[in-house]
Order: C-alpha cells, then sequence, then structure tokens
C-alpha cells in the first residue's frame, strides 16, 4: 500500500499577471495532438526565468491558466506559475515493502483538465490532482504501465465528458469518466502500445507495435478499422489527427497520413533514415516531424513530398509550429526554424537533455534533466 504524500503546498493567492497564457494542456497542444500555436514568438528569445524543481523533468510540461504542471522523476508533480515560483507540489509515497515494491513513478505527461491534473505512472494507475491543490481526487488502476499521455472526449457542445487512458503492455484503451474515473468503456486489446491515443472526429486513433494504426469508436470503444502498414514497422510516436486525418511516422522512416473515414493511407513518404518516433505538427499545408537521424522534415500536406530537412545537434523531440516558426528541442538545445524553409533563427544550448517544449502566449517552457522548468519569452 502506497500513500499520497503533501510536500508543499502554497496558497494560490497573487496570481502571475505577465503575459498572455494562451492554454497548452496536453503534450502537443490539443486532443488531435496536432502540435500547433497561434502564439507569435519572436526570432531571438531570452530566459526569463529557471525554477528549480525538486528532480530530473520526466516529461513535457503543459500549462492550464497561469499554471504550468510538470511531473519529475521519483514520483514528484508539481504547480508552477507564470513567474517561475512554485505554488503546490505532491509525491508518490514510498513503498511500505521497499525490499518487495518498487518505488512508484509519474510515467506520463500530465494532462489538465477541467480544473484537475491527469497523470499516470509505471505501474498502471492514473490519478486525477485537483488543480488548485494538489489533493487527490481519484485513482483507477489501468494495466502494468502507463506511458503515452491521457487525453479527453468531448460532447457535441465542446465540453470535455470523460478521459482517455492507453494501458501500454496490452494496448487497450480505457475511457474514464471525468468525476470519478468510473470505467465507461474498455477496447479490446491490440499489442503493446507506446503512444497515447488521439483524437479526431467520432474516432481514437493510436499506432502500435503491431504495425497498425487503430481506429476506434469513441463512443463504445469497438474498433472501427486496422490500417497496417506492414514492412514500415511499429510505431511509438503520436498520431497527430486533423479532421478525419491521421499522420504518424514509423520505424523505417517513413511518415503515413492515413484517412480515418475510410481506414485507408492517402500517402506514405520514407523522408528519413531512422526512424521516426516523434509525433508530426499539422498544419493546414505542412507535416512537421524529427527522426533519430537528427534532422527535422518537414513534408507536404497534401503530397508527402519533403519540402525541406534541418539538421538539429542530437536527436530532435517531437517538433511544434507557432505561426510561422519550427520549436523543437534536441537533446540540450532549444531551436527555433523557419517553418517556410528550415533555417535556423535562434538556438540556445540550455542543459543535456530538454523535454518537448510547451508554447504559452509568455514563452516556451521546458523541463530539463537537472531539475530545473525553463520559460523562454521575448528578449528585453
Amino acid at each position: 500500500m502506497r500513500t499520497l504524500v503533501s510536500v508543499f503546498v502554497v496558497m494560490m493567492t497573487g496570481l502571475a499577471t505577465a503575459g498572455a497564457s494562451d492554454d497548452w494542456p496536453i503534450y502537443h497542444g490539443d486532443s488531435g495532438l496536432r502540435g500547433v500555436s497561434t502564439v507569435s514568438l519572436s526570432e531571438s528569445l531570452g530566459v526569463r526565468w529557471r525554477c528549480r524543481l525538486s528532480a530530473p523533468v520526466a516529461s513535457p510540461p503543459v500549462v492550464c491558466g497561469e499554471r504550468i504542471f510538470v511531473a519529475v522523476e521519483k514520483g514528484g508533480l508539481l504547480a508552477v506559475d507564470l513567474e517561475g515560483k512554485r505554488v503546490w507540489s505532491v509525491s508518490l509515497g514510498k513503498p511500505a515493502n521497499p525490499a518487495t515494491e518498487s518505488q512508484e513513478s509519474f510515467s506520463t505527461p500530465p494532462l489538465c483538465l477541467a480544473g484537475m491534473v491527469f497523470v499516470g505512472t509505471d505501474q498502471g494507475v492514473l490519478y486525477a490532482f485537483d488543480a488548485g491543490s494538489g489533493a487527490v481526487r481519484w485513482k483507477q488502476k489501468i494495466g502494468e504501465d502507463l506511458l503515452g499521455s491521457p487525453n479527453w472526449m468531448t460532447a457535441k457542445d465542446g465540453a470535455a465528458t470523460n478521459v482517455l487512458v492507453m494501458s501500454r503492455n496490452d494496448g487497450v484503451l480505457k475511457c474514464l469518466a471525468l468525476g470519478d474515473g468510473r470505467l465507461i468503456w474498455a477496447s479490446e486489446s491490440v499489442s503493446r502500445c507506446d503512444t497515447p491515443p488521439s483524437v479526431g472526429p467520432g474516432v481514437a486513433v493510436f499506432g502500435a507495435c503491431d504495425s497498425a494504426i487503430h481506429i476506434l469508436s469513441l463512443a463504445t470503444g469497438k474498433s472501427i478499422g486496422a490500417i497496417m502498414l506492414g514492412d514500415r514497422g511499429p510505431m511509438a510516436g503520436g498520431t497527430a489527427v486533423d479532421g478525419h486525418q491521421a499522420f504518424i511516422g514509423t520505424r523505417d522512416g517513413s511518415v503515413v497520413c492515413a484517412d480515418s473515414s475510410g481506414s485507408r493511407i492517402v500517402w506514405s513518404s520514407r523522408c528519413a533514415s531512422n526512424e521516426v518516433f516523434t509525433t508530426p505538427a499539422v498544419t493546414s499545408n505542412r507535416v512537421v516531424v524529427g527522426a533519430s537521424d537528427g534532422r527535422v522534415y518537414c513534408l507536404d500536406r497534401k503530397t508527402g513530398n519533403t519540402m525541406w530537412s534541418a539538421k538539429v545537434e542530437g536527436t530532435p523531440s517531437s517538433p511544434l509550429v507557432a505561426g510561422d516558426k519550427v520549436v523543437v528541442s534536441s537533446e540540450g538545445t532549444l531551436f527555433l526554424l523557419s517553418l517556410a524553409t528550415g533555417k535556423p533563427i535562434w538556438s540556445n544550448k540550455a542543459a543535456d537533455s530538454l523535454t518537448s517544449p510547451a508554447i504559452t502566449g509568455a514563452g516556451v517552457i521546458v523541463g530539463t534533466d537537472d531539475g530545473f522548468l525553463i520559460l523562454f519569452g521575448v528578449r528585453g
């Protein structure tokens, strides 16, 4: 038996007012994981603040209102305001029997939704915390372990209704009631799935280790179709969904565009010389991915043809698009690239390793392997 121990709580007074705070409530920005922000970034960013956390940052941060939520190693979850001040933190307690039980740690990026923060652990438990205080609202056992970000589905009026979370070891997607974690439905097992579910019109979409893109009904969790990719191999990055089109990278360096309404491949482009295990950023006419060959690729959304590629230091994380710029971290460096040409605009070596970024009106937020949260804003 484990207990959740409160480590640090500050009353939520004196809310931050520096800069706009466009929400980035989930890894890659929205329920479709499209990775696109309306924020316009300057061509030179500066460090606005560095907030020391309790441990190395384990996953990309998210932003709701004027709060940033970030999970760190050894089972910590923190809320930080837009001035870089810690608001509260909680920690998963040590196991009751350390000789036979391992330390539970948060293993998914957080999801901030409806006044709660959802985050999963390496022991298969999804926690729902109160976003204001860090108190546990509920928790639910999902599977053996969790890795991909939780997501949400919405009703026709746009209100969030249920939480979606993927059981990693068996590829079972579960739909839980937002308020209490009650199980609504569970899909059939497909195979190991390292990726988060994405949400499109009436469907959840994800790639799995069986080399298939799976399309499920949001109403029932039942399979609508599976698009087999064959030799292109397993998928370990998220699927970006925009309308009825789904975009995902594969082990052989391909990017695939699929039609989720017809369960068919629209195009497949082998752009990279190594695996593409990042989540694509998808605009109205471009698809941007990072590959393990150390390059960022921009493809024409209609045809899949490569428009440009840019070499970055190390292996790039999942890229984002903000206005006319691509934002991507690679190893410990944050880059801005031109969306039109891929030309480097700006970079900053901030640590040995950075998380994928989050983008808000205040700037670009990343976590570091040496235990800092950093806001890069307009250089003053």
